[in-house]
């Protein structure tokens, strides 16, 4: 049976796009570190949480963007699997080691989740 035109081919999941999704969400949050680092030390200046929720998610939603854009199918999958493993390891971090504990991280994981399949599909929008 012949594919239509427009049909894509390929794996579903590549584990490569999302290992570099990942290592780009996890380089911007090291890079925000540092510099909100930078800036605590030498300024009088206090972080707030807000504040750093927003990189979190900003770092995540670039992150699930660039699976979603080398991914050919199901960007949305690629996106949410970057958002997903790049909250587990950094929530693993921050916990030390505690995961699964609370109704809290339950409810941010669930948040993390529609952000990661949203910048999974802006990324797939130039496969269409």
């Amino acid at each position: 049976m012949a594919n239509p035109g427009n049909s894509k081919t390929g794996p579903v999941l590549k584990v490569g796009v999302i290992l570099q999704g990942l290592l780009l969400t996890i380089f911007l949050h090291l890079a925000a570190v540092v510099i909100l680092a930078f800036l605590v030390s030498y300024c009088d200046w206090q972080a707030e949480t807000k504040l750093l929720n927003l990189l979190a998610h900003v770092g995540v939603l670039a992150g699930a963007i660039m699976a979603g854009n080398r991914c050919e199918r199901k960007a949305w999958l690629n996106g949410l699997l970057v958002g997903a493993a790049a909250f587990l390891i950094l929530t693993w971090v921050a916990e030390k080691g505690m995961l699964f504990g609370t109704w809290l991280w339950w409810k941010r994981l669930f948040r993390m989740g529609p952000l990661a399949i949203s910048g999974g599909i802006l990324g797939g929008l130039k496969n269409t």
